[in-house]
């Protein structure tokens, strides 16, 4: 495995021959899997069922801990924050769960159809989510 920083000027981290070499434990993976994304993520999802789960993102894959979404996220700071709303804002399928947690919820129009289909929202900028937060 090769680990990249996702800065640029970063590059390559290190070379990795197996997820057992992270001493320090892992929070997450996000790594290229081509045209196949949807197939990769249901794979893992099936194979790991339970232990991590997996968001294609475009041709990406973001693996995480079973449970340690931005979606759990959410309902962690419901638990804590004396509010009665939090909007939420994404773009991909990774943002999923952090949609279906937020009220109002919002997404761009270039974002995929399932991530649409989720949101109170659609909106052309983040001005336009922050405006109609505001109205409403």
């Amino acid at each position: 495995y090769q680990i990249y920083s996702h800065y640029e000027d970063y590059g390559k981290i290190e070379d990795y021959s197996s997820l057992d070499d992270f001493k320090e434990g892992l929070c997450g993976v996000s790594f290229y899997a081509g045209k196949d994304s949807d197939q990769v993520r249901s794979e893992i999802n099936k194979e790991f069922d339970g232990e991590i789960e997996a968001y294609a993102n475009g041709p990406f894959i973001d693996a995480i801990p079973y449970g340690c979404s931005k979606g759990q996220g959410i309902q962690e700071l419901k638990k804590i924050l004396p509010v009665e709303e939090i909007a939420g804002m994404g773009d991909a399928k990774n943002d999923l769960p952090l949609l279906k947690e937020t009220h109002p919820s919002f997404t761009f129009p270039s974002s995929p159809l399932e991530v649409k289909s989720v949101v109170t929202a659609v909106v052309p900028s983040i001005a336009d989510a922050i405006a109609f937060v505001e109205k409403n």
